[in-house]
């Protein structure tokens, strides 16, 4: 029902600026507005700070709120998640059905599964 209003919308606009190219590329497949007039500036951050060093050792959990879109990044930390064996990722949320199965895919493949608790909303 989301996906048809939002067609809907997109099928009225003259342009869409987004703020990532993985986002583009998703709006693009999805709502198949390829010909539209489009333009992508990344977020950007003024003064960042200094860097701060702080002690993560005792870090055990990480978890992630939120909707399971593709340009939220979710595999980013999947990848992370591999290379530090001693963190677990709880992921609060959820998307579609099939977004949520490529999710278990990839954490089958990179065998941090056991490691993932998909606790829905």
């Amino acid at each position: 029902q989301l996906k048809a209003l939002e067609s809907f919308v997109y099928s009225r606009i003259d342009g869409a600026v987004f703020t990532s190219f993985t986002l583009k590329d998703f709006w693009e497949k999805n709502f198949g507005l390829v010909s539209l007039s489009k333009a992508v500036i990344p977020h950007a951050v003024k003064n960042i700070p200094p860097f701060i060093e702080k002690d993560f050792s005792e870090l055990k959990e990480i978890y992630y709120c939120g909707s399971f879109y593709r340009w939220k990044g979710i595999e980013v930390a999947f990848y992370a998640l591999a290379k530090v064996p001693e963190l677990r990722l709880k992921l609060v949320g959820g998307g579609e059905k099939r977004r949520v199965e490529e999710l278990r895919e990839l954490a089958q493949r990179l065998d941090i599964i056991d490691r993932i608790k998909f606790l829905g909303f």
